[in-house]
């Protein structure tokens, strides 16, 4: 008879045992992850379970508070009541008002304080953990107890975007623009996406210059020097920041003081308030803002209209030439073929329709008679052509009109047309290049046009 142990293939046993030994790890390496990782993972998705596991879990203890405070915030909405930044005029005066009812009781919040101070113990870096005990305080209406947590949660992390709005709310109601602004600039550094709530609380402290709680000079000197440093917060800044204004001034306050800087307006920021002042129809402060920003060589050349030669780049400024482009037509300031360094405005369609949307400047003219006068040469064929034209702001109401152009025209010649600004309803122009189509059929237009030399003179000066 055999023996046994030449019954079992040797490798049959060798297997067997390497079975057993990757049992026993993967039982072991099953046992640490339940030890370690499985409490850290419920934690975060179920405190209360995770708790049940380990009643000191600093993790699952932060988490459970936090989910109890947004809990009863959702369930009882109003009960505490959470003022909005972006009601700028009324940010002197936010303020919690107490209500009835809390969303915690007072033994359950007193409860998770003391977990919380716990927790604080062994963890104090933990932002989030002061973020939380501050709210609490809020809630027992203790602001100071607060403000030292909100405080205390920056410290640690300067994403605490909770604990920034509550010092940013907290500083504007105490009128303290130093520390309102301090935490602004941190919130929209981590945050640029909250400049539509923040900016309010800056064009609050800007207008501190026509007076208010706020040192006039001391704010204003604080938000340049933000400015001046460039963050990237600054790029969306005066474009939002006049939507919550209430002197139209404030932006040119503080463009003037930043052209003493390293980091002055840019044309982009100037032409978007220039904008938003003509939207507002403020055309004779928004032409006065504009002068201030001009280069002093070009200056001497501004007149009842800006650029008439098309020598200097259009700048896109409203009282500038704009181009507004189109399809079926390029657009654009060239030099000229027969004059080295002089450039005109040139235009050429292609064959078929175009959607040509404009060359245009707004002009600031006082009640008179004027005339339009310029140069062209070209060649366009169509049913319509071009007409300069010129019209009243705010009403549209058409004042001028140059005859069409629709002609072959190889020479340079001369064009005008006669202006009479009324007294009333038309402080401000708008002169414009169009194609003068009717219908669909009439934009069918091919050729090309060059237009120089553009002015406009007064003629009552001319009669006297």
């Amino acid at each position: 008879m055999a023996r046994v142990s030449e019954t079992v293939p040797k490798p049959v046993k060798f297997l067997t045992g390497r079975s057993v030994g990757a049992v026993l790890i993967a039982g072991l390496a099953l046992y640490v992850w339940f030890a370690h990782q499985l409490p850290a993972y419920l934690a975060t998705v179920a405190p209360e379970t995770a708790l049940m596991l380990n009643a000191s879990d600093a993790t699952a203890l932060v988490e459970l508070a936090d989910e109890k405070l947004r809990r009863t915030d959702s369930a009882t909405p109003g009960q505490v009541e959470k003022p909005e930044l972006l009601k700028w005029s009324d940010i002197g005066r936010l303020a919690l008002k107490p209500k009835s009812e809390l969303p915690l009781a007072a033994g359950e919040r007193q409860q998770i304080t003391a977990d919380l101070t716990r927790v604080l113990q062994s963890r104090p870096l933990s932002a989030r953990g002061f973020e939380i005990l501050g709210r609490l305080a809020e809630l027992d209406g203790d602001r100071v107890r607060a403000d030292i947590y909100m405080r205390a949660a920056v410290n640690r992390s300067a994403g605490s975007t909770d604990a920034l709005v509550w010092l940013i709310r907290d500083a504007t109601i105490r009128e303290d623009a130093d520390t309102a602004l301090r935490y602004t600039d941190i919130l929209l550094r981590k945050r640029p996406q909250t400049g539509d709530q923040l900016f309010p609380v800056l064009a609050y402290v800007a207008e501190r210059s026509s007076g208010g709680p706020f040192p006039a000079t001391e704010a204003q000197k604080k938000l340049i020097e933000l400015l001046a440093g460039e963050p990237r917060w600054r790029a969306n800044f005066f474009g939002g920041v006049v939507r919550h204004i209430h002197d139209a001034r404030t932006p040119l306050v503080l463009m003037t003081a930043l052209r003493e800087t390293e980091a002055p307006a840019t044309a982009q920021e100037i032409n978007g308030y220039l904008n938003f002042l003509i939207q507002k129809r403020l055309y004779s402060f928004a032409y006065y803002v504009w002068l201030q920003f001009i280069d002093k060589e070009h200056l001497a050349e501004v007149g009842f209209l800006t650029n008439g030669s098309f020598d200097v780049q259009p700048s896109g400024a409203p009282f500038d030439w704009a181009i507004a482009g189109g399809s079926g037509v390029s657009i654009d300031t060239v030099e000229r073929i027969d004059a080295d360094g002089d450039r005109a405005l040139y235009l050429e369609f292609g064959a078929g329709r175009a959607k040509f949307r404009g060359v245009s400047q707004i002009t600031v003219l006082s009640a008179g008679r004027y005339k339009l006068s310029g140069r062209l040469q070209g060649e366009l064929s169509g049913r319509r052509g071009m007409v300069w034209r010129m019209r009243c702001l705010p009403t549209n109401k058409v004042i001028a009109e140059s005859p069409m152009f629709l002609a072959r025209e190889p020479n340079w010649t001369p064009f005008e047309a006669d202006i009479e600004v009324p007294a009333e309803d038309c402080s401000a122009q708008e002169v414009r290049l169009v194609l003068d189509a009717r219908s669909a059929s009439e934009e069918l237009i091919s050729g090309y046009v060059w237009y120089d030399a553009l002015k406009i003179r007064r003629q009552d000066d001319e009669e006297q």
